[in-house]
């Protein structure tokens, strides 16, 4: 359910400020078949029903099932700009424990 709260407000997030295509990965399958509408398992789910109607407003949304591999690199930015403080981080230059993610990871994708 994490999950699909993250996807609610991710999209929200792109809309609000006038994006109109986006893409999401997510490495869980179940909420990538649920968001994609070929998965039943939440029909009627008050928080699916109202994924789907953001989803459903004029825009294009692809989302992707990607393996956890394929996702290194972002877990890996997401553990460094965890934070007790609101806001955006932004890095000048790319850590240096990112180069092996990177590679590892296209390897796998």
């Amino acid at each position: 359910m994490v999950e699909l709260w993250a996807a609610h407000d991710i999209f929200l997030a792109a809309w609000d400020p006038g994006f109109r295509q986006i893409q999401m990965e997510t490495y869980n399958l179940d909420v990538a078949r649920i968001l994609q509408g070929s998965f039943d398992a939440l029909v009627g789910c008050s928080l699916v029903d109202v994924i789907l109607m953001i989803l459903a407003r004029q825009w294009i949304v692809s989302i992707w099932h990607i393996t956890r591999d394929q996702n290194l690199v972002a877990d890996r930015v997401v553990a460094l700009c965890r934070d007790p403080s609101i806001g955006s981080r932004v890095f000048d230059l790319v850590p240096d424990a990112f180069n092996d993610l990177v590679r590892k990871e296209a390897e796998v994708g």
